[in-house]
């Protein structure tokens, strides 16, 4: 049984993750899993210079990437004593692998287990091989290697071994998986007829989907591995989503905007969306058509974070709306990320994204911003419109209004002209509620003085000959005015959860006049305020601390 679940572990390159917070920048690499691609310091360079990240500790750069230790380590300024321990630590690492395609044939580096971590196995790279078909391998030589896993780069095939039609069969026979990596195979076309042939080859006779191979043809998915079958119910556990590979970087057009996420092409999924379901079906058949007993799992075993588990424990749903995958055999929900290079001006319109925001300059006058994550600002704000669903950074000043869910952190808030500036700690829903009751109050007032002016002209007995089509313009301006007004009932009825563990942190100064709103409570500032935080007090009150 343990060997089956050796077998099953899935194949993983390294990763290298860059999280920017207050100035500093952190860098996490993980080391592949058995067999993988390395992260590479050319590769962390590329996307340092892309996000436009300054002050980088070279030194600290490379021996984090080259440890691959999977904490976090500060990459910025002087480095930090815990992260030069963290680095010096010795640590249990299994051994793993990494092949690479050149011109003149497939190598193997193979290093070696650390301390007490796993020695990696002749049979598991030899599975790995037949499974992507690459198997015109010399394998004494391969023997050979992976037992010296002297971290060398070893030739084991004289030539490229990558076919057109790739083939994977995947979680013990219930996927098969195509990679399309070429439209012709001998300077035959490849057609669904020679994908079915490949297939057969394989073994694979059961649950085979043409639509979605006619799919692969059409778009021409070149390189990108996709599922081929359907899946009869087969599992414990059933996934309602669609899976996505890991993403990459994207520069999207002129560079204006680049993303940090999973294939943009896979769907979001919803807060509250059922993700994973029990499944209760005794018997099922893999793609060979050979029939297997469900074995029993339990929910709990796959939660991963942003997912919330049904009282009776017989499904999973997402805890936000934002994008799902799979990691190391558990399910996660993760939100989008955009970073918006340069500053933000009306002119753009507003902007609004399913998840957090980096903004690399400032936000100006009459601009409208909302992200149902994460907020982070570099530089001032100014006469704007921000809402962020949980924290908004800024690493300027504050003039005007801005909200988030649970925090707020600014250099300076407010004006000495005492220009009007509200900081709001609101639940986001709240937030979206408050924001439209006030653009229906003013579609209500304005809709209100045009059913006046047109009742005034009627009354003084002018436009008589126009009496028709002003009553007409009249009843179609009052429904339109009786149906805001039902909106706005609608909303001022509606319940909110008050928000609990808020905090509002300005390390410069707070001027006098700026509003803290939280919920129904207002706190009006009356004089200068330096470095200080507001936190949720007793009974919905507000505390101010001194630092």
């Amino acid at each position: 049984m343990n060997d089956m679940k050796a077998q099953d572990q899935k194949f993983m390159d390294g990763v290298a993750t860059i999280v920017e917070f207050q100035g500093e920048a952190y860098l996490t690499v993980t080391r592949p899993q058995k067999i993988g691609k390395l992260v590479t310091v050319e590769e962390v360079r590329k996307e340092i210079v892309e996000r436009k990240i300054i002050n980088i500790n070279d030194k600290m750069l490379e021996e984090a990437v080259n440890a691959a230790i999977g904490e976090s380590i500060k990459i910025t300024g002087n480095p930090d004593e815990s992260d030069l321990a963290k680095l010096k630590r010795k640590r249990e690492r299994d051994g793993f692998a990494e092949l690479t395609e050149k011109r003149d044939g497939l190598y193997l580096t193979v290093y070696r287990a650390e301390g007490k971590g796993r020695r990696l196995e002749y049979k598991e790279i030899q599975s790995y091989l037949n499974k992507h078909g690459l198997t015109n391998v010399d394998h004494d030589l391969l023997k050979k290697t992976i037992e010296g896993a002297k971290g060398k780069a070893v030739k084991i095939s004289g030539k490229s071994t990558k076919e057109a039609i790739e083939i994977a069969i995947l979680e013990d026979g219930m996927y098969a998986q195509i990679t399309l990596n070429s439209l012709t195979e001998d300077g035959i076309p490849v057609d669904v007829s020679l994908i079915l042939k490949k297939l057969e080859k394989q073994g694979v006779i059961h649950g085979i989907d043409i639509e979605k191979i006619k799919e692969l043809l059409d778009k021409k998915i070149l390189g990108q591995p996709k599922v081929v079958t359907k899946r009869e119910n087969a599992y414990a556990v059933e996934y309602l989503f669609e899976i996505p590979p890991k993403g990459k970087t994207q520069i999207i057009q002129d560079g204006n905007i680049d993303y940090y996420r999973h294939d943009p092409s896979i769907p979001l999924v919803k807060k509250g969306q059922t993700l994973v379901v029990k499944n209760f079906e005794k018997l099922t058949r893999n793609v060979r058509g050979e029939e297997i007993k469900v074995v029993k799992t339990d929910i709990k075993s796959i939660q991963g974070k942003n997912t919330i588990m049904s009282r009776d424990r017989k499904s999973l749903k997402a805890a936000i709306t934002a994008y799902a995958y799979i990691e190391e055999g558990k399910v996660h929900v993760e939100r989008n990320s955009m970073v918006i290079k340069g500053n933000v001006e009306a002119s753009i319109g507003e902007i609004q994204f399913e998840g957090n925001l980096f903004v690399t300059g400032p936000v100006l006058t009459g601009s409208r911003i909302k992200g149902s994550g994460d907020i982070e600002i570099k530089g001032d704000v100014i006469d704007s419109i921000i809402s962020a669903g949980h924290k908004l950074i800024v690493r300027g000043g504050i003039i005007g209004g801005v909200a988030a869910g649970n925090w707020i952190s600014a250099t300076s808030v407010g004006s000495r002209d005492h220009i009007v500036t509200e900081l709001i700690i609101r639940n986001a829903e709240a937030h979206e509620i408050q924001v439209e009751l006030l653009e229906l109050q003013e579609n209500i007032k304005m809709r209100s003085e045009v059913l006046d002016s047109i009742m005034k002209e009627l009354n003084t007995g002018k436009g008589k000959d126009l009496l028709s089509e002003q009553m007409r313009n009249y009843f179609a301006i009052k429904k339109e005015l009786d149906d805001l007004k039902a909106r706005e009932r609608v909303l001022k009825e509606t319940v909110i959860p008050k928000v609990r563990g808020w905090k509002i942190e300005v390390s410069d100064t707070v001027h006098p006049g700026v509003l803290i709103s939280v919920d129904d409570i207002d706190e009006r500032i009356d004089k200068e305020l330096v470095n200080v935080t507001f936190l949720g007090g007793p009974n919905g009150s507000v505390e101010t601390i001194f630092a």
